[in-house]
């Protein structure tokens, strides 16, 4: 993967320094690749071979968007919180 560096990584520590100000110990990271369909072609056989597993925390349906949004910020999760949308 390509890594594109930009604007992003200093707007990033901009808004962590403006929250540390503030007494806010947040972290913020950036990355920014090129799509490359040889590498996702190898992420994907790691996930169909079950060495590469995502971590699902859990999983709302769209009319409960309200109760994930409030799941994210108890800042507890082990793992993603995903919103079916379909």
């Amino acid at each position: 993967m390509t890594t594109l560096l930009g604007i992003g990584p200093l707007l990033c520590k901009a808004v962590v320094g403006i929250g540390q100000f503030f007494g806010y110990r947040k972290r913020c990271d950036w990355l920014v690749v090129k799509p490359n369909g040889p590498d996702l072609e190898f992420v994907a056989q790691l996930v169909n071979k079950g060495v590469l597993r995502p971590v699902v925390e859990s999983t709302y349906s769209l009319n409960e968007i309200r109760n994930a949004h409030e799941e994210s910020e108890k800042r507890h999760t082990r793992g993603k919180i995903v919103i079916k949308i379909a």
